[in-house]
């Protein structure tokens, strides 16, 4: 349902190969599966964001 916004984030956060799978059915209900991967580099330009990822995967 939300597909194009989960899709348009992801770019904002610059990750990189954003992929859609086809139409899958989980739980009785169609939908799609949105993968993408982490950035290979940290760029920080005009109008960027830096990412660290360290905050994230200390997570307990």
């Amino acid at each position: 349902m939300h597909v194009r916004e989960y899709v348009q984030r992801l770019h904002e956060l610059k990750m990189e190969d954003v992929r859609i799978s086809e139409r899958v059915t989980a739980y009785m209900v169609s939908s799609h599966i949105v993968s993408f991967r982490k950035p290979r580099q940290h760029v920080v330009a005009p109008s960027e964001v830096r990412l660290d990822w360290r905050r994230f995967n200390n997570i307990s």
